[in-house]
């Protein structure tokens, strides 16, 4: 498989998280909202459906019960208690999808919060 683990599971990650808002969704919503490319997206989604964490129908791609049970696993895993979207509309001038993660250490500076995302993937 292409990728480090790391990136496989936030690859994981960000469209199992993006799905468990709970409605159907369509590849190219998935590609927009997690700025992976296509071939990239639809390997993952093989991947995912193939293990029963997804279900890809002609009406869209939901998560299933087994899907949700494993987002929480891989958001442990990175060391998170929980994630949240954030909107930055109002920050930067361009539009970003992005979710903040709550880790378990203590983070004092930037530098630790930098060192800390490189640790993790």
């Amino acid at each position: 498989m292409k990728g480090s683990p790391n990136n496989k599971l936030i690859e994981f990650l960000a469209i199992l998280y993006t799905l468990s808002f709970g409605q159907r969704l369509g590849r190219y919503f998935l590609k927009e909202a997690t700025g992976l490319g296509e071939g990239v997206l639809r390997r993952i989604l093989s991947e995912l459906s193939r293990e029963g964490y997804i279900s890809v129908k002609r009406g869209g791609t939901v998560i299933t019960d087994k899907g949700r049970e494993f987002l929480s696993r891989l958001i442990a895993k990175i060391g998170y208690k929980h994630i949240s979207p954030i909107d930055v509309k109002g920050i930067v001038k361009h539009s970003y999808n992005a979710i903040a993660g709550v880790t378990s250490q203590s983070i004092k500076n930037v530098v630790q919060a930098r060192d800390c995302i490189v640790r993790s993937g």
